[in-house]
């Protein structure tokens, strides 16, 4: 599925096929969305299938999968620990601060939904 795969990278969606492949992670569906509760329910609605995992590094999109109840392997970043960094000046991301506090993200990493992961090759394991 496509909303925009070119948002941030050209050739968004051949380079994240190829990311996968490359780190041999098998996927059924690949979206591109800033509406990612919304595309896990279709995807499972799509599928008849349940979603039981989302690899995730960005804290807005995480904060927003498990407030929908999806557990998520959260790559291990600067940015997405306990206590969120505050925007540096000049830089053009602020991890959707605007969205969510230091309560919601606490109470996020705290819900027993979210599994730090060092790296992708750890996600399989989650799996079993």
């Amino acid at each position: 599925t496509e909303e925009n795969p070119d948002k941030i990278y050209n050739n968004g969606l051949g380079l994240t096929r190829a990311w996968l492949r490359r780190h041999e992670m098998p996927f059924d569906y690949i979206t591109f969305t800033d509406r990612k509760a919304e595309a896990l329910r279709n995807m499972e609605i799509e599928s008849g299938g349940r979603v039981v995992l989302v690899v995730e590094d960005h804290p807005a999109n995480t904060v927003q999968i498990v407030e929908a109840g999806y557990r998520v392997a959260l790559m291990d970043r600067p940015y997405n620990q306990k206590t969120l960094l505050p925007k540096a000046e000049g830089d053009p991301d602020d991890y959707g601060v605007e969205t969510f506090n230091q309560p919601i993200w606490n109470r996020a990493l705290d819900s027993g939904l979210v599994v730090r992961v060092n790296g992708i090759r750890e996600v399989p394991n989650l799996l079993l």
